[in-house]
C-alpha cells in the first residue's frame, strides 16, 4: 500500500483538514494525492485516474448547504461521486462525515467516521486506526531481484507478474512493477503477508507471448527465471 486519495472541498476551512490528514498518512509512509485544482461537480476522467491509481481513498464530507429542516446539511456532490467511484473499483474507502451532515443513499449504511469540528483530534485517532488496518491488510513491500543467464532484461518488451505460494497453494497471479536498477533489474511486490511465504516470479515477452517462470524462492532472495 503506498498511495491515499483524499476527496475534499477546495476552501480554505477543508484544505487545513485535508493538510492533516496528508500529515497523518504520511506518518504511515504514504503518499496523499487529491483532485486539488480539479474541483467541480463532474467527476472527469483525470479524477478517476487519480482515484484508480489509489490504494485508498478518504473521502470529507463536511457541510456545504443547509436544508429547511433543521441542522441538517448536504455534502458536496463532487466529493460523494469520487466516494462512490471508489467504493464501485472496490477500492478502501472511508468516509469522514461531520455532525449534521445527512448520510444516506447507496452507501449510508458503510462504515464512517463521524467528525465534529470541536473535536477533530478524535476523528483523526479513528481514522488513524483505519489506515493502520489497512497497511496491515495489505502487507508489507518488497523489493526483489530477478536473474536471468538468456534474457535481456534490461530492454523493454517483458512484463513481470508474482504470486505468493504456501502450504502447497499458490495465490492468482498479480502484476509486478519491475525497474532497472544499479545492480540488475528489480521487482516490486505489494502485499506480503508472512516470512513463511515463498513467491514466484514469470515474465511475459509482450512481443511473443514467450513465457519463463521461477521455481517457489524464499524471501530476501534473487529470483532466477532461466527454468
Amino acid at each position: 500500500m503506498d498511495r491515499v486519495f483524499i476527496a475534499h472541498r477546495f476552501d480554505e476551512l477543508d484544505r487545513a483538514l485535508a493538510s492533516e490528514v496528508e500529515d497523518l498518512l504520511t506518518s504511515y509512509e504514504l503518499h496523499a494525492t487529491t483532485g486539488r485544482l480539479l474541483g467541480g461537480d463532474d467527476l472527469d476522467d483525470t479524477v478517476k485516474k487519480k482515484i484508480d491509481e489509489a490504494d485508498a481513498v478518504i473521502a470529507l464530507m463536511t457541510r456545504r448547504d443547509k436544508l429547511a429542516e433543521g441542522e441538517v446539511w448536504v455534502t458536496h456532490p463532487w466529493v460523494v461521486n469520487e466516494y462512490d467511484y471508489a467504493v464501485a473499483k472496490n477500492k478502501r474507502a472511508i468516509a469522514v462525515v461531520e455532525s449534521g451532515v445527512r448520510w444516506t443513499g447507496m452507501h449510508g449504511g458503510r462504515e464512517h467516521i463521524q467528525f465534529d469540528r470541536d473535536q477533530q483530534n478524535a476523528a483523526l485517532l479513528r481514522l488513524s486506526k483505519t489506515v493502520a488496518k489497512w497497511k496491515s491488510d495489505a502487507g508489507r513491500r518488497m523489493k526483489i531481484q530477478i536473474v536471468s543467464k538468456t534474457l535481456k532484461l534490461s530492454e523493454a518488451g517483458y512484463n513481470y507478474e508474482y504470486r505468493f505460494r504456501q502450504d502447497g497453494d499458490a495465490k492468482p497471479w498479480q502484476a509486478g512493477k519491475a525497474q532497472e536498477e544499479s545492480g540488475g533489474v528489480f521487482v516490486y511486490i505489494d502485499g506480503v503477508s508472512s516470512d513463511r511465504v515463498l513467491l514466484q516470479i514469470r515474465v511475459i515477452d509482450a512481443r511473443t507471448g514467450q513465457v519463463w517462470t521461477s521455481a517457489a524462492t524464499p524471501q530476501h532472495t534473487p529470483v532466477f527465471i532461466d527454468n
